[in-house]
C-alpha cells in the first residue's frame, strides 16, 4: 500500500521503536543467597530495581524495614524459591520508635499480598491519596497501631482499590490496637471486603472519618470481634454490608461500643444484610447508630435494611448486649426496614429528633421497647412487628406521624402509645393481647387521628386517653378487652368517637371527660355498660348499644345530649340518668331491655326527656319503659320535662 494512499486515508505509519518495548520480570528476595540482578536481598533494593508492572516475590523470614513502593508493583509474601523454604514474610520495623510504616504505596495499582506486617507504632501500610487501584490482599496485622491507613484518589473515575481476605489481629504485647483500617476520607471506589479483625481497637476496626468527602466505599462481609465496630462519615453511595460484628467493648464514655455507626453527612448509602451480636459485659453498646458524632451534617437518603441486631436472653430473663438496636439521632429521610432486632435491654429502634424517615416492615421483640420515635415529626412507621417486648410495642412523641399497619401484640404493657405532640396518624395497626393497654395517648398528645385500628383482648383497655384532648377516632374495633374498649379519663377533653365497633369488653366506651362526641358507634355485648358518659357538654348520638349484661347508656354531667341511639337487649336499664343536669335525650329508640328503658335517678334534674320510643323494657325485674325518680315541680311532679315519648309503661303514671 502506497504511503499516497494512506495519506488519502488521513492515516499515517507508526514504528515501535524495539529499544521501548519491554517483557514484565519477576524479582525474588532471598536474604538468603548472594544477590544477583533478579534476586535481592532486601524488598526495598528489589523496589528499587524493578520496573513498573513488575512482580516481586519475597520469601519467609523477617524483613526489619520501611518499604516505600513507588512504581506499579505487585509484591507477594510468603513464596518458595527453592524447595526446603516456607514460612511468613514478616515485615517489622528496625526501630519501634522512629518507623512509620511497613509498606508506603506511592504509585497506583500496587499490589500487597500474603505478608504478616507487626509491631508497628503508626501505620503498617500507608497509601497516598495521589494514586489509587491499590489491592492489599491476604495479609496478617500483627500487634499494629493502626494495620492500612488508606487514602485514595478521590477521583469519579480513580481505579478500584480492593482490601480483601486480611487479618488484623493482637496479642496485647505490642502497641494499643486503634484502627484496623483508618481512613481520613476522599476514598472512591474502595471496595473493603472479606476481612478479619478480631482485635480491641480502640476507635473502630473501619474507619473513614470524613475529614474529606468520600463515595462508593463498599465494606462488605468483613468479621469483627472484640473491639469496635464500623464507623464511617462524610460520604455517599457506600455500601456495608453482610459484615458480621460480634462481643464489641470499649467506645466513647458516651455510647460504649458500637458496632456500625454513620457519624454524619453520610448519604444514598445501605447498611444491609449486617448479622451484629452483642453478649453484654455490662456496657453500653449499639447496634447501628446514625448521628453526627464527626460531621454536624445529617445523615439522609440511607436505607438500613435487611440486618440481624441481638442481644441475649441472660439466665434471669432479662435482655443483655445491645443498650439500642438501631439508634437514630438529628437524621432525615432515611428507610429502616426488614431489620430483626432483638434482646436489647432498652429500645429495638429509637428516634430522636429526627424527620421524615421511614421505619417499615422491621421485627422487633424481646426488647424493653419495641420502636421508640421521641421529639420527631413527619416519621411513617409501617407495618412493623413489635411483639413480645417487655413493656410497649411502639412508642411515638412528635407530630404528624404516620402509623400504618403495625402489630403490636403481646406486650408488657401498651401495644401503641403516644406520649406527645399531634396531629399524628394511626391507621390500621394492630395491638392486641398486650397486658395493659392496646393504644394510649398520654396528657401531651392532642390533635391525633385514629381510624380502622384494633386493639382486642388486652389486659385492661383497648383505647385509653390521659389527659389527651381533640383527638378523632374513627372505624376502630375494641374487642375482649379486660376493663373497656374505650376509657377517656378526666381531663381528656373534646374527643370524638365515631363508627367505632366495642364488643365484648368489661365495658365498652366510658368517658369521663367533657366536650366529647360517640357517635354511630356499633357496642354491643359488653359488660357492666355499653356506654357510660360522665361530664359536661358531652353528646351521645346514633350508637347502637345491645346485649349488654348491664346498663346499655349510663349518662351524668351537665348539658349533655343523647339522641337517635338504639338500645335493645340490655340486662339492666336502657339509658340510664344520674346526676344529669340541664341535658336533653331525644330521638332515642329504648328496646327489650331487662330493667327499665330510660330511668331517670333521683339525682337528675332540669333534663328533656322527648320523642323516644321506649317499649318491651323491664318485664324482666318489673320495671317500665319510662321512670323517674325524682321529685320536683316539672312533669309528673318530678324534677325533669318529658314530652312526646312512646312507651307502654310508665312510672309515674304521668309522663308523657
Amino acid at each position: 500500500m502506497s504511503n499516497r494512499y494512506l495519506k488519502a486515508l488521513g492515516r499515517r505509519l507508526r514504528l515501535e521503536r524495539l529499544e521501548d518495548r519491554r517483557v514484565l520480570a519477576t524479582l525474588w528476595v532471598d536474604p538468603s543467597v548472594a544477590p544477583t540482578p533478579t534476586i535481592l536481598s532486601s524488598i526495598s533494593a528489589a523496589v528499587a530495581a524493578a520496573h513498573s508492572g513488575d512482580t516481586i516475590k519475597v520469601v519467609g523470614g523477617t524483613y526489619q524495614e520501611q518499604v516505600d513502593v513507588t512504581k506499579s508493583l505487585t509484591l507477594i509474601g510468603g513464596q518458595v524459591r527453592v524447595a526446603g523454604q516456607s514460612g511468613a514474610s514478616i515485615i517489622a520495623p528496625s526501630d519501634p520508635v522512629t518507623s512509620m510504616y511497613g509498606f508506603k504505596l506511592d504509585a497506583n495499582k500496587v499490589k500487597v499480598k500474603n505478608f504478616t506486617i507487626q509491631n508497628e507504632m503508626m501505620d503498617a501500610i500507608q497509601t497516598n491519596g495521589a494514586f489509587a487501584g491499590f489491592n492489599i490482599l491476604h495479609n496478617i496485622f500483627f500487634n499494629d497501631a493502626v494495620g492500612i491507613a488508606l487514602s485514595t484518589s478521590s477521583a469519579s473515575t480513580a481505579a478500584a482499590t480492593t482490601i480483601s481476605g486480611n487479618q488484623f489481629t493482637s496479642n496485647g504485647a505490642g502497641p494499643t490496637p486503634m484502627e484496623s483500617i483508618l481512613s481520613h476520607g476522599g476514598l472512591a471506589n474502595v471496595t473493603i471486603a472479606g476481612n478479619t479483625c478480631a482485635q480491641s481497637n480502640v476507635v473502630a476496626a473501619i474507619e473513614v472519618d470524613g475529614a474529606i468527602r468520600s463515595m462508593n466505599v463498599r465494606i462488605v462481609n468483613n468479621r469483627i470481634s472484640l473491639g469496635q465496630g464500623i464507623l464511617v462519615a462524610n460520604l455517599s453511595m457506600a455500601k456495608i454490608d453482610g459484615n458480621q460484628i460480634r462481643f464489641l467493648h470499649g467506645g466513647d464514655p458516651a455510647h460504649g461500643p458500637i458496632a456500625i455507626r454513620l457519624a454524619g453527612a453520610v448519604s444514598d448509602s445501605e447498611v444491609a444484610g449486617n448479622t451484629l451480636v452483642d453478649a453484654g459485659d455490662n456496657e453500653t453498646s449499639y447496634g447501628v447508630v446514625l448521628d453526627e458524632a464527626l460531621v454536624g451534617s445529617p445523615d439522609t437518603g440511607n436505607k438500613i435494611s435487611g440486618n440481624t441486631i441481638q442481644g441475649v436472653l441472660s439466665s434471669a430473663n432479662t435482655p443483655t448486649g445491645f443498650v439500642t438496636g438501631i439508634y437514630i439521632s438529628s437524621a432525615s429521610r432515611n428507610t429502616v426496614s426488614a431489620n430483626f432486632v432483638a434482646f436489647a435491654r432498652d429500645d429495638g429502634i429509637f428516634l430522636t429528633q429526627s424527620e421524615s424517615n421511614t421505619v417499615s416492615s422491621n421485627s422487633v421483640t424481646e426488647n424493653d421497647v419495641g420502636i421508640h420515635v421521641i421529639d420527631s415529626d413527619n416519621n411513617t412507621l409501617l407495618k412493623n412487628s413489635a411483639n413480645n417486648n417487655k413493656t410497649h410495642g411502639i412508642i411515638v412523641g412528635g407530630n404528624a406521624n404516620i402509623l400504618k399497619g403495625n402489630v403490636t401484640n403481646l406486650n408488657g404493657q401498651f401495644g401503641i402509645r403516644l406520649i406527645s405532640g399531634g396531629r399524628n396518624m394511626l391507621m390500621g395497626n394492630t395491638a392486641n393481647d398486650n397486658l395493659r393497654t392496646g393504644v394510649g395517648l398520654d396528657s401531651a398528645a392532642s390533635m391525633n387521628t385514629l381510624s380502622e385500628n384494633t386493639a382486642s383482648s388486652n389486659g385492661y383497655n383497648g383505647f385509653e386517653l390521659s389527659a389527651s384532648t381533640a383527638n378523632s377516632f374513627s372505624g376502630n374495633r375494641a374487642n375482649g378487652n379486660g376493663s373497656q374498649g374505650f376509657f377517656v379519663s378526666s381531663g381528656s377533653d373534646n374527643n370524638t368517637f365515631t363508627k367505632n365497633i366495642v364488643k365484648r369488653n368489661g365495658a365498652g366506651i366510658d368517658v369521663e371527660a367533657n366536650g366529647c362526641t360517640i357517635s354511630a358507634n356499633t357496642v354491643s355485648a359488653n359488660g357492666f355498660v355499653g356506654i357510660e358518659v360522665r361530664g359536661d357538654s358531652n353528646v351521645v348520638k346514633g350508637n347502637m348499644v345491645t346485649a349488654t349484661f348491664g346498663f346499655g347508656i349510663y349518662v351524668g354531667g351537665h348539658m349533655v345530649t343523647v339522641s337517635s341511639n338504639i338500645v335493645k337487649n340490655n340486662q339492666g336499664d336502657g339509658i340510664r340518668l344520674v346526676q344529669l343536669l340541664s341535658s336533653t335525650l331525644s330521638g332515642n329508640v329504648v328496646m327489650d331491655d331487662d330493667g327499665d328503658g330510660i330511668d331517670a335517678t333521683s339525682s337528675s334534674s332540669s333534663n328533656t326527656i322527648s320523642g323516644n320510643t321506649a317499649m318491651g323494657n323491664g318485664l324482666t325485674v318489673g320495671g317500665f319503659d319510662l321512670f323517674d325518680g325524682s321529685i320536683g315541680f316539672l312533669t309528673a311532679g318530678t324534677a325533669n320535662t318529658w314530652l312526646n315519648n312512646k312507651a307502654q309503661t310508665r312510672s309515674p303514671s304521668g309522663l308523657l
